[in-house]
């Protein structure tokens, strides 16, 4: 007697985790596909494939295309495309997501909140993000990723108490669970920010939360994330390589290590990895921005642009719309990104771009020194030094120390003088000649 599809999905699945205990990463991504062949309908074997972060972006786009969905209808492949993220880029995931639920009749289920969540942080949409998540969260539904997404997401708006009281309910509710250890460890981590001795514990809740699995990909993060702000560069290059193993799919792994050769100022390395994010994910507008940064150091100008720009048009597009993303995107990335456009914008000449987007990192941080010295420096080399020189005064005024702002105010006034006296000899001489 031949078994149902669902039968041999799971048969499928059991073969996989076994080869997932025994680390056989190969063998479990090839029966947990084995399965969605199988079996469409095995959530079990999709969720896993994307929470490890098991597959590389050819493969979910494989994966995707080889799915026999005609007994259940195109629904079934766009909710496929909309959990596997590096299929679609954020803002075609929310479209696709927001076409379920109207086109399709899909209810507002904890894993689509998920699915809308992510995109939403994945453009920076910190707020709405958290917005999305926070009402699973009050129901008190174990929804894993929700957790992990909502834990993180408090961590980047620096909310500390609402941090505090999420680790404080996971810890009485599943004491030592992987989830609990984790959002404890995160409240660690952003206290950590502040007081260096909250680091250890940071450490310790992370090392438990991995320990309970090795393909725990957040802790893994948090690990490093922790170690980054000991400044111990080896220690958190040492602990993304050894995630890696465990989610050969992840294309953070490659763009936080990038990050961190860029932090040290080895450029060459960093391309190289940043280049292997953009391979396994090439619509997460952080790996073009890291990329732009890259080029810009390495003198490719025009490359730089071109990764910035397409930062902007993966912020920009939604629901085949063009947005502003001054109105959702959070002020941590949009004030780097415009500022280290008018950098570029700077270094290729175009002056008048370059001062556009100086004032609007300007608008979002008004206090930080640096965006007006940029912008004081624009001015000059465009001739207008009397603009250039009030910006640099303003500079100086937010933060004495600026010595860039510094020495070019005194290179400016002292030119201005030079031209001053040259104006006044030539008036004098002029004026004698007449007499």
């Amino acid at each position: 007697m031949g078994m149902t599809a669902s039968i041999a999905a799971a048969i499928c699945v059991v073969r996989a985790k076994a080869h997932s205990l025994q680390m056989n990463i190969a063998k479990c991504v090839y029966w947990y596909t084995a399965a969605l062949k199988r079996d469409a309908l095995c959530t079990e074997a999709l969720d896993v494939l994307c929470s490890h972060y098991l597959l590389s972006k050819a493969e979910q786009l494989k994966l995707v295309d080889s799915l026999d969905t005609k007994d259940y209808g195109e629904w079934l492949r766009m909710l496929y495309q909309v959990k596997l993220p590096a299929v679609l880029s954020p803002a075609a995931r929310l479209a696709t997501a927001k076409k379920l639920k109207v086109e399709y009749g899909m209810k507002q289920t904890h894993d689509l909140t998920y699915v809308e969540a992510r995109a939403c942080s994945d453009r920076f949409d910190l707020t709405r993000s958290l917005s999305l998540t926070t009402p699973v969260i009050n129901k008190g539904v174990m929804h894993e990723d929700c957790i992990i997404l909502h834990a993180i997401t408090l961590y980047r708006l620096d909310k500390e108490p609402e941090l505090y009281l999420l680790g404080h309910k996971l810890s009485e509710d599943y004491p030592n669970s992987q989830i609990g250890l984790f959002v404890v460890g995160c409240y660690y981590l952003l206290q950590a920010k502040k007081n260096d001795s909250r680091t250890k514990r940071a450490l310790v809740y992370f090392e438990k939360s991995v320990s309970k699995s090795w393909y725990f990909l957040p802790g893994w993060m948090g690990y490093a994330f922790a170690y980054a702000l000991k400044s111990s560069t080896d220690e958190v290059l040492r602990a993304y390589s050894r995630a890696e193993r465990f989610a050969p799919g992840s294309h953070y792994l490659p763009l936080c290590t990038g990050m961190e050769y860029l932090a040290t100022n080895q450029v060459a390395l960093a391309f190289r990895y940043l280049k292997l994010a953009k391979s396994l994910c090439s619509t997460d507008p952080m790996v073009h921005h890291e990329l732009g940064i890259a080029a810009y150091r390495m003198g490719e100008v025009e490359k730089a642009a071109s990764h910035l720009t397409r930062v902007l048009d993966l912020l920009r597009q939604y629901d085949d719309r063009i947005v502003d993303e001054r109105d959702y995107c959070h002020v941590d990335f949009l004030e780097p990104l415009y500022c280290n456009l008018g950098h570029v914008m700077r270094r290729r000449e175009c002056y008048s771009e370059a001062v556009e987007y100086f004032k609007r990192a300007i608008a979002l941080r008004p206090k930080h020194a640096a965006n007006y010295s940029a912008l004081g420096l624009t001015y000059a080399m465009m001739g207008s030094d009397a603009l250039a020189i009030d910006v640099l005064h303003t500079a100086l005024s937010l933060s004495p120390f600026e010595k860039y702002a510094s020495e070019l105010l005194d290179k400016l006034m002292n030119w201005m003088a030079d031209v001053n006296v040259d104006e006044a000899v030539g008036m004098m001489t002029s004026s004698f000649s007449c007499i």
